[in-house]
């Protein structure tokens, strides 16, 4: 069970359709782990800011 719901920007679900349909699938199934664990142990602090870059 998903703890965090993940949200897409309009903008980012249209250039989300840009990408190849590999690609595609892979970073939304990458996405759909961010639900689980929002700063996974691969992340990384971006200096400066409250944000993980994946």
């Amino acid at each position: 069970m998903a703890k965090f719901e993940v949200q897409f920007r309009v903008s980012v679900e249209k250039e989300l359709k840009t990408i190849p349909q590999k690609d595609h699938i892979r970073l939304l199934e990458r996405i759909a782990l961010l639900a689980e664990d929002p700063h996974p142990p691969t992340s990384k602090k971006l200096s400066g800011l409250d944000r993980y870059r994946v």
